[in-house]
């Protein structure tokens, strides 16, 4: 069985990315105790967002999905900027993960390690920026194709938190990752462009495919494996692996 702690740790991160967009819980909770069998876990679910947290004693794993549905979108669409921080963002990870992170951080000192794709890129880096600075505790966020969720005030404010932030992004065939520009929005950490494979070639329909489908988890570890070969690591045995949970 592949063991997914062996992997790359961007090749972690987007398996965790890509298994809290999942709706079965069931499913989740079984493939995350054959890969962390001493880990406890914890789904989180309201009418807009999805997560997951994953603990032992010296390790603390947040997951965090993307848009899933309409009241999403809304929330996507809620950008006004609110002490620095995109409004509908903020919201988001106050109302799912705020109060679960605070009774996960009681008396934990180990590391915390933060995922998520699309939406959950900005919601992770709420979450990492409220851990750093209620906390301080030791903390990484690793995440995908994630629209912009501070101003430069917001910004400002990762930067004395010393939040550690690494967005992945598709930059030919994914526009998610730049819209929040729009409004404001800069990026914060570091940023990682994976390599142009090509038109994403999911959808039948050419506009779609165009739009939307560079911005799919299958496409993103198809760019990361080739990211891999590049850099000369041997990580497709595990980004297959990865794949088989992506639903597009």
């Amino acid at each position: 069985m592949i063991d997914i702690k062996q992997a790359h740790s961007y090749v972690r991160a987007l398996f965790h990315a890509i298994l809290a967009e999942s709706e079965n819980t069931d499913s989740v909770r079984s493939t995350l105790m054959n890969q962390y069998p001493t880990y406890t876990f914890l789904p989180l679910k309201d009418e807009v967002d999805r997560a997951y947290i994953l603990k032992s004693a010296d390790e603390c794993i947040i997951s965090i999905s993307g848009t899933k549905n309409l009241q999403g979108w809304i929330r996507n669409g809620q950008c006004l900027i609110d002490s620095g921080w995109h409004y509908g963002f903020r919201k988001s990870f106050r109302t799912l993960l705020m109060n679960p992170i605070i009774e996960a951080m009681h008396r934990f000192r180990g590391k915390v390690l933060i995922y998520g794709h699309s939406a959950g890129s900005p919601i992770g880096l709420n979450a990492a920026h409220f851990i750093r600075s209620s906390f301080q505790r030791n903390c990484e966020a690793i995440t995908f194709c994630g629209p912009q969720a501070v101003s430069k005030m917001g910004r400002d404010a990762c930067r004395n938190a010393h939040v550690c932030m690494t967005t992945i992004n598709i930059d030919h065939h994914d526009v998610v990752d730049n819209v929040t520009k729009l409004i404001g929005g800069v990026n914060y950490g570091k940023i990682v462009y994976l390599p142009d494979v090509g038109d994403p070639k999911i959808s039948d329909s050419i506009v779609i495919d165009k739009l939307f489908m560079g911005h799919a988890p299958s496409y993103v570890c198809k760019a990361l494996k080739e990211l891999m070969r590049i850099w000369n690591k041997a990580q497709d045995a595990y980004i297959d692996y990865v794949k088989t949970f992506a639903k597009v």
